[in-house]
């Protein structure tokens, strides 16, 4: 928990004001040897909140809102080499309405081979959001997410796949361009050396609302000071 130390003036207001500017809770339950259970909630007070901050051009002190998220996982088959997990969250902020996320991943983690892959579908089901001055009244952010994943680790070297598809409910979304799918594609690759030391690459294409063929490089320098005996990057 943590509360805003900072005495203000009182407002004439009905609302009773509790000062409380955040609180977070976390549940973890191991309910036999492959099942586990892990459960969250947070509350924010943004007024409370951020009263503290010495950055108030990033963070808005005199804002009034507040914000709610619960989120559940349950995770069947833990250290197998199959495993099920079911997610659901559900998070409101009181401008912006309720939204949920909700899905299920299959993992392949094998014991002796050093392959690891996933897949995955989520829905994300959003509120509404008003459109002043536009040809619709309102529009949606509701979508469906699919992800398929591969990773295999060798110790001096690593190799990903990491594919992800976006389809969107609302067609006439003013900020999907008429595009309602959405694909990216990331390959990465990194060796290393040493222990202190990785070098890698990423390479991206993707399609979106934005750009029908997009395509991304990133290089990858690490190197952790202390050597062998870690320490900071």
């Amino acid at each position: 928990m943590a509360f805003n130390q900072k005495k203000e003036e009182p407002a004439v207001s009905t609302e009773k004001k509790s000062r409380l500017a955040e609180q977070d809770y976390k549940l973890s339950w191991k309910i036999t040897r492959s099942i586990q259970f892990s459960g969250h909630y947070a509350e924010r007070n943004f007024k409370d909140f951020f009263a503290g901050t010495n950055l108030p051009s990033l963070f808005r002190q005199i804002e009034t809102e507040k914000y709610k998220a619960q989120s559940a996982l349950l995770t069947l088959g833990v250290d197998k080499p199959y495993q099920f997990v079911a997610d659901y969250r559900r998070a409101k902020r009181e401008s912006n309405g309720e939204s949920t996320r909700s899905g299920a991943e299959f993992r392949i983690i094998p014991t002796t081979f050093k392959l690891k892959s996933g897949l995955a579908y989520h829905r994300i089901t959003a509120a509404e959001v008003p459109l002043i001055g536009g040809t619709v009244a309102f529009y949606s952010l509701s979508h469906s997410e699919a992800r398929l994943w591969l990773l295999h680790d060798g110790g001096g070297y690593y190799l990903s796949l990491d594919a992800v598809s976006y389809s969107f409910d609302d067609r006439n979304n003013p900020l999907l361009n008429g595009e309602p799918k959405a694909y990216l594609g990331v390959a990465s690759v990194g060796i290393r050396p040493s222990k202190a030391f990785t070098l890698s690459g990423d390479v991206s294409y993707g399609m979106n609302s934005l750009y029908k063929k997009e395509v991304r490089g990133l290089l990858r320098i690490e190197f952790h000071f202390g050597g062998n005996k870690g320490g900071g990057k």
